[in-house]
């Protein structure tokens, strides 16, 4: 019997094609599983320090002390889609930065909330077949009882504009429907949690 290969890819011989501020595209080669040598073209963020680190953080925000159980969201325009899309709120994480506190600001930032991070996931990839990108998600709880949460402000950075959408949970793949029916594309990991 005939043992199968593993592939094998040696990233310190990516070979840089572009590079602007915030990506850089890479062309590897590679050894596929039958050892032919192969080449993938990968999007990359410059910043990053390793390739298991995550880049940015989702936040799963739950509403403490309200009388429905809502999920909040952010609808914002994303340039690279040309369009409005309903996702989780979510940023990078800033040199020096844990995840729990990327997640805990980028809710303050985009939502207003002041919240504390409860748990977390490893760093997930996102879109493996073009990006290295790996997104941790947070889950955070914010007490809607706290003085600074009854009209929460948000803090967004220049040319950062997001609208802050709170669904109830129990009516998420509705309202979901909903607002894609009116031209609004919904985040993959936000429809596959409805």
């Amino acid at each position: 019997t005939m043992q199968a290969m593993s592939a094998q890819c040696d990233l310190s011989q990516a070979q840089v094609v572009g590079e602007t501020r915030w990506l850089r595209l890479e062309s590897l080669k590679y050894h596929d599983e039958a050892g032919v040598e192969r080449v993938w073209d990968r999007c990359v963020r410059p910043h990053k320090a390793s390739e298991q680190d995550a880049d940015g953080v989702l936040v799963i925000t739950t509403l403490k002390g309200t009388e429905k159980d809502e999920i909040v969201l952010v609808k914002q325009f994303r340039p690279a889609v040309a369009c409005y899309v309903l996702e989780f709120p979510a940023g990078l994480v800033d040199s020096g930065e844990t995840e729990e506190e990327a997640a805990v600001r980028e809710l303050k930032e985009e939502c207003g909330f002041v919240g504390l991070a409860i748990c977390k996931s490893r760093p997930l990839p996102l879109s493996p077949g073009m990006t290295n990108e790996k997104c941790t998600a947070v889950m955070v709880e914010v007490d809607m009882s706290l003085p600074e949460n009854k009209n929460p402000v948000k803090q967004l950075e220049d040319g950062e504009f997001c609208e802050v959408v709170r669904i109830e949970k129990s009516r998420l793949l509705e309202e979901l429907n909903r607002h894609a029916s009116n031209g609004v594309q919904v985040a993959c990991d936000l429809f596959c949690l409805a």
